[in-house]
């Protein structure tokens, strides 16, 4: 596809926190990760490592079940197996040793690639992928399958652990990344992102009627001070020095029961930061445990009580649908993809029960 030196829009094309009590950890890990963790009540029966799993976004699912199974996490001081289920006021650790070394490629890591030219890649992530490794031990993430479709983005950035990515997505969350492919298109693409020039849509599904149907929630975040893997708005949560703007405008596209789908504009790029404000104003939102905690237990399940629900949803209902950006080319393109299966099925249950 040639692009011309005016916006364009291009389709995906087919290419050959959640609610337990945080007890403490450093966010920028060291030598020696460690995590502890006091179970709550509505973490009551979860296996353990679906619950690290959703604790600690930034280590996958399959790395958490290693550590497991290395005797690395224990609960009670004991070690435990995967599938434990967990009780009220279990206190579980982690620590294992942060290996230095390389990288290692992984060409099993599928990439949905929307876009591709000199400068740059344009991914649609799927939910459930991690974008970079916490660790050199870490094999099954987004970067470790780029390092296997194109080696050469190894030296692409100021972090060894995230070559060539210049922002970010949430583990649970998909949609457009654009990935740089050499340095110079790192740098071009960097400063727009910090001059906040790109252009960023999400798709959301929350809780509740949201009104004004157009508004913008206009709130500082910073982490919280008990729990450094979460984000906060609120200033009994917060540490003054990790205070940063953020702004976040919303429309509301469509009411559904007691949902409001919306298109959403991040227009700062903070951690969690939709996720946040949206839950800040009383509409966290559907699936994401990690924000919806002052919902009673029955609402926040609602759309996935029970293996055999109608209306089961395993992530959070958010979708990086757009991005418009300027390639360093001097191009404007708008990259697009399309509300993933899981997504667009949940939305179209929802519907037929409205």
């Amino acid at each position: 596809m040639t692009l011309k030196r005016s916006p364009v829009r291009v389709g995906i094309r087919p290419r050959k926190e959640r609610a337990g009590k945080f007890i403490g950890s450093n966010p920028v890990l060291p030598t020696m990760p460690k995590y502890n963790f006091s179970t709550q009540k509505q973490n009551q029966g979860l296996r353990l490592d679906k619950f690290l799993t959703q604790e600690t976004e930034d280590l996958s699912r399959a790395f958490i079940q290693k550590l497991i199974k290395d005797k690395k996490v224990l609960v009670n001081s004991k070690s435990a197996k995967c599938s434990y289920k967990l009780r009220i006021g279990d206190q579980i650790e982690i620590e294992y040793k942060k290996e230095q070394g390389k990288l290692k490629l992984n060409p099993k890591t599928k990439l949905n690639i929307i876009y591709e030219n000199k400068d740059v890649i344009v991914i649609n992530k799927p939910a459930g992928l991690v974008v970079h490794p916490a660790n050199y031990e870490i094999t099954d993430t987004l970067v470790n399958g780029l390092l296997s479709y194109y080696p050469k983005i190894r030296s692409v950035g100021e972090d060894k652990l995230r070559p060539g990515i210049v922002h970010r997505l949430d583990k649970d969350t998909s949609g457009t990344l654009v990935i740089a492919k050499n340095n110079k298109a790192f740098q071009y693409i960097k400063s727009q992102f910090k001059n906040r020039k790109v252009q960023k849509t999400y798709i959301a599904l929350v809780h509740g009627k949201v009104t004004p149907k157009i508004a913008q929630i206009e709130k500082p975040i910073a982490r919280n001070k008990f729990n450094p893997l979460k984000m906060t708005v609120l200033k009994t949560q917060i540490s003054n020095s990790s205070l940063k703007y953020a702004l976040t405008k919303y429309k509301v596209l469509q009411y559904i029961n007691n949902y409001s789908l919306l298109e959403v504009y991040p227009k700062t790029g903070r951690m969690h930061q939709i996720r946040v404000h949206l839950s800040s104003i009383g509409h966290p939102v559907v699936g994401d445990e990690k924000y919806s905690s002052k919902l009673k237990v029955p609402e926040r399940r609602i759309y996935g009580a029970g293996k055999s629900s109608k209306l089961r949803l395993d992530r959070q209902f958010l979708h990086a649908s757009k991005l418009n950006i300027k390639l360093p080319d001097g191009t404007h393109a708008e990259f697009e993809a399309k509300l993933p299966k899981d997504l667009q099925n949940f939305l179209n249950k929802l519907t037929i029960n409205n």
